[in-house]
């Protein structure tokens, strides 16, 4: 039996199991504390696929072409979105890397680890691409539970930051990462 729209019944298949999926996926973070933007992309991933399911059935060529189009335009703003995405993720791993190489010797470097208080700083992601865009690095409060966890993990009794850092990127500044390279400037031409 033919649907109104001339495609049969078996043809809604997959856009209703897609179409589940995101409502799946949405309603899945009910039990979460905080809904962050990032927790949108699989839904609208689902629903993106779910619309193409339903579009490829179309039978206008002319109106095929259209959409082939603006998949392709889609795709390349997606692709320099990509792009963006990667170097900020890399980056953010790079500063990490390099913060934990540089916490284990500072901390080799002490006669009793476990007892230390160790100062270091917070790293800041650009993009909301970034796994940990929006969530807590290293702050000031020594006591919150991620500050112990990672004192913890290096054995000793603390770890603070006294400023946020990003990496240089085009077009983005970090005033408080500005603030505290002028105060090592400063203290440097102090001595």
């Amino acid at each position: 039996m033919l649907c109104p729209a001339g495609c049969c019944k078996a043809d809604l298949l997959w856009p209703l199991i897609l179409l589940a999926g995101a409502l799946g996926a949405n309603f899945a973070m009910i039990g979460s504390h905080d809904y962050y933007p990032r927790s949108t992309h699989g839904v609208f991933a689902l629903l993106a696929a779910a619309c193409a399911a339903c579009l490829v059935q179309l039978n206008s060529k002319a109106f095929r072409r259209g959409l082939a189009c603006l998949s392709a335009c889609v795709g390349i703003v997606c692709g320099i979105h990509m792009l963006e995405a990667g170097y900020d993720i890399a980056s953010y791993w790079m500063m990490d890397h390099v913060r934990t190489q540089t916490l284990r010797q500072e901390i080799s470097e002490l006669d009793e680890p476990a007892a230390a208080n160790i100062i270091s700083y917070g790293i800041e992601p650009y993009t909301k691409w970034c796994g940990a865009y929006g969530l807590p690095d290293i702050r000031e409060n020594g006591e919150d539970s991620l500050a112990l966890g990672r004192a913890r993990w290096f054995g000793v009794t603390s770890i603070t930051a006294t400023e946020t850092r990003t990496y240089p990127f085009a077009g983005h500044t970090n005033e408080t990462y500005a603030a505290g390279e002028a105060a090592a400037e400063n203290a440097e031409s102090m001595d």
